[in-house]
């Protein structure tokens, strides 16, 4: 038998009948992926365009998408757009052919450089006699017996919760002031004009030394050998009239801050003044359930409630 020759495509046959095409000339060793076609409405305030998008790929488990194009021809044959990520088209037929980049993810352990952080509270140890800075913080925290609150930076050692190692550090130190002690300064750890609890230190938080690094490992992953996918399918954008009467849709097109005149133009009428208020107006319109839409407008829309 002869073998027939097209100057468009090559049709690939099996016992299955055509499972896909090789696209001629430049393309020639292209092979596409025939994919479940695709309905979209456009609608009369986007002046009757759809957002399309490369579509009918599934991504394998365990890998990564670089990056999804399009090419894409109407129902004349000629081309609309070429290797675009998305193309807002006007009701009709095109055929859109989408290309997929994509590779496997391979596990490795990655290391970054973090500063000391600890909130092993028990191990952190602050020298009794070590000279601490101090401040206030919103100026005081009242307590319930008249005293103030103050935090303090007291350098110590502290085991560091990444690699459970000592590092020395500072501990940030809740005070509470029993003398007349205000603002900011220093004190001595251990000093009692400054402690309710005498020789301790009440609630330490953290610490914390960004002057010592500490090497922390991530789980991360780097790509693999890129894969190519190939797959094309029919796309029709249908053209939604805009009736006399508010769609769900087009009540949820708009929103809270809306302006008048988009709102008339997504609902394809002007609405009725139902009231006529300084503090703003209230606009009516009928809705396909059976009952209205209203809206008030000041600066914006605002209330926007359906009635069935």
């Amino acid at each position: 038998m002869k073998a027939q020759h097209f100057s468009a495509i090559i049709a690939i046959t099996s016992m299955f009948g055509v499972i896909g095409f090789t696209a001629a000339g430049a393309d020639a060793a292209t092979t596409w992926k025939h994919t479940a076609g695709t309905n979209q409405s456009s609608y009369s305030w986007d002046d009757y365009y759809a957002n399309v998008k490369p579509a009918g790929f599934k991504l394998p488990v365990g890998y990564k998408l670089i990056s999804a194009t399009m090419s894409v021809k109407n129902s004349a044959g000629r081309y609309v757009a070429k290797s675009a990520t998305s193309k807002d088209l006007k009701t009709g037929r095109y055929t859109v052919y989408s290309t997929y980049r994509y590779a496997k993810k391979i596990p490795y352990t990655a290391y970054t450089d973090e500063p000391v952080q600890s909130w092993d509270l028990s191990r952190f140890t602050i020298t009794s006699g070590q000279l601490c800075s101090v401040w206030s913080v919103d100026n005081y925290f009242s307590t319930d017996d008249g005293t103030v609150d103050y935090l303090a930076k007291c350098p110590g050692r502290g085991m560091s919760s990444q690699d459970f190692k000592i590092y020395p550090g500072n501990g940030m130190v809740s005070i509470t002031e029993s003398s007349n002690f205000s603002g900011t300064g220093t004190l001595h750890v251990g000093d009692p004009v400054y402690y309710e609890t005498g020789n301790t230190v009440p609630n330490l938080d953290v610490f914390y030394l960004e002057s010592a690094r500490v090497r922390v490992p991530h789980n991360a992953y780097k790509l693999g050998t890129s894969k190519y996918a190939h797959v094309y399918r029919s796309v029709s954008i249908n053209g939604v009239p805009n009736g006399p009467e508010v769609t769900r849709t087009e009540f949820n097109t708009v929103g809270e801050g809306n302006q008048l005149a988009w709102v008339r133009r997504v609902f394809g009428s002007k609405g009725h003044l139902a009231i006529d208020a300084s503090w703003g107006r209230m606009y009516e319109w009928p809705n396909t359930s059976g009952g209205t839409v209203t809206i008030w407008f000041d600066t914006g829309a605002s209330n926007l409630t359906w009635y069935s």
